[in-house]
């Protein structure tokens, strides 16, 4: 029990609301994905992922210009994704 609750510790948390807002987004976005690997599903989402995209972006926008802290895994994170959408256009 006291195993699980120091890896449980170990788990960074969202610190700033801007840092929850884009996780959420990133996970919408994934899930997402998944459910286009079906091409029957595939022209259905796609307007919904461009919507999560956009929404990502102005989140990271903003969260950028406030300078609001952003935890490393969380940037990697940010990072990897801009730079999928930015392959896709």
């Amino acid at each position: 029990m006291t195993e699980f609750l120091q890896n449980r510790k170990d788990v960074a948390k969202p610190i700033t609301i801007p840092e929850h807002n884009i996780l959420q987004i990133m996970n919408k976005m994934e899930i997402l994905e998944r459910k286009m690997q079906d091409t029957a599903a595939f022209l259905g989402l796609y307007n919904e992922m461009k919507d999560l995209e956009s929404k990502f972006s102005e989140s990271v926008q903003a969260a950028e210009a406030s300078n609001y802290p952003l935890t490393d895994a969380v940037k990697k994170r940010i990072r990897i994704r801009k730079e999928k959408i930015a392959r896709k256009r």
